[in-house]
Parts: structure tokens; C-alpha cells; sequence
């Protein structure tokens, strides 16, 4: 389970981290609580200084799109499958690869030709499709979007839908938010004279279930 750190006194900088509970340790070991924190790997705090991170709607959302994608690959991988003649077999693996998806299924491509050159979205996950005909870029490019589990901030681009006004959240090659068929995300107190992009600080963007979720523009290094 998540939890995050708090009220440390040695470390002050940690206060705040999110990670992921690993086990309490013996008395003979202190009795502590192992806390998983990624790249920064496990710590040892006191009962006192975890508190566990209750997850939103939208990251349970995610998170069930996740699994759910994991046992349709696994189930694919047992699934049998047809035999070919060994010629043929040996130009598909030459021309053939996998790339990892977000989302509970694969999405369709779709292609669009500007003069000589080719724009060729990639799959996005959760079964939606990003047309590039029917989406346009709607914020600036120093947007931010902060992960609920581990509460870091992530670049990414909004793309508003012409036709219903959905939002898209694309945060680079596959990995895509707000796709159909899940509810529309939407901006709240945006202006909407002229073509004004959205920065994290002139308006909320709301997921499907209306709950805020926190932008921000790029700190200048």
C-alpha cells in the first residue's frame, strides 16, 4: 500500500515522500517500518512517521486500466497459437515488435499526411483512439501534471477534442489520459475568448469524475 512520510526529524527533506509499505520489522529488529522509495530504495522510520495514502478515483482508474492491460497480455501469451511455415515466421519476427501500452487494451493508429510528411500517432491505451484530425494542442508547453502516487510532477501536453471538447493528457510516445470511453476531462473557469492555452495556473482541469487535478508550470531552473 502507499503511505507517505511525515514529521521526520533527522531527515526533514523526506517529509512528504510517497512510497510503498514493505513489512514491519521484529522488536528484536527495532520493530520499524520498511518503506520502499524507488530509486532512493528501502528506509527504516518509526510507526509515528508513515501515514497511509488514500488513493483518489482517477489513480484507482488508472491503476485498474493497468492491471487489467497486464492480464489481457498475459492471457494472449498462453493463448495457442496457429503454426506457419518456417520462412514466413522468420520475416514476421524481423519485422515485428512490441511496445508497452497504458491502458486496459490497444488502441487503433491513425495516419495523417501533411505534404511529404507522415504523422503516425502511437497506440494509446484504455481502447481510445487519438485522431490527430480532431484534436488540437490546448496548453503551454511548460505544463505539468503531479502523479498521485508518488507526487512527482510530470510533463505533458493537453489536446482538446474539436467536436465534444474532451481533454487528453499526453505524456509522450503511448501513454495517454482521458481517452474514450472514459468520461470526458474538462477545463473549469478557463477563459474561453480567444485562443488562450492553459498553463497550470489560469483555470482547473477536472477528470471524468470532476476532481481537480494539479497542474503547474515548469519551475525555471
Amino acid at each position: 500500500d502507499p503511505v507517505r512520510l511525515k514529521r521526520l526529524q533527522a531527515n526533514q527533506a523526506m517529509n512528504g515522500l510517497v512510497g510503498y509499505f514493505v513489512k514491519i520489522e521484529t522488536e528484536e529488529d527495532g520493530g520499524r517500518y520498511v518503506v520502499e522509495l524507488g530509486k532512493r530504495g528501502p528506509v527504516r522510520v518509526r510507526e509515528m512517521n508513515v501515514e497511509k495514502v488514500s488513493p483518489s478515483r482517477r489513480s484507482t482508474r488508472l491503476q485498474t486500466a493497468a492491471a487489467a492491460e497486464a492480464a489481457a497480455l498475459a492471457e494472449e501469451s498462453e493463448a495457442p497459437k496457429p503454426k506457419m511455415p518456417a520462412s514466413k515466421a522468420k520475416a514476421k519476427a524481423k519485422s515485428t515488435s512490441r511496445r508497452p501500452l497504458r491502458g486496459a487494451a490497444k488502441a487503433k493508429s491513425v495516419v495523417k499526411k501533411t505534404g511529404n510528411k507522415v504523422i503516425k500517432p502511437k497506440p494509446a491505451g484504455g481502447g481510445g483512439v487519438f485522431d490527430v484530425n480532431i484534436y488540437k494542442i490546448c496548453s503551454e508547453p511548460t505544463l505539468e501534471v503531479q502523479d498521485e502516487v508518488s507526487a512527482k510532477w510530470r510533463p505533458c501536453h493537453l489536446y482538446q477534442n474539436v467536436k465534444d471538447g474532451r481533454i487528453v493528457i499526453w505524456y509522450g510516445g503511448g501513454a495517454y489520459e482521458g481517452l474514450p470511453p472514459s468520461k470526458p476531462y474538462r477545463f473549469k473557469g478557463l477563459n474561453k475568448g480567444g485562443r488562450i492555452l492553459f498553463d497550470g495556473k489560469n483555470g482547473e482541469l477536472l477528470d471524468g469524475d470532476g476532481e481537480k487535478i494539479p497542474t503547474r508550470r515548469r519551475p525555471s531552473l
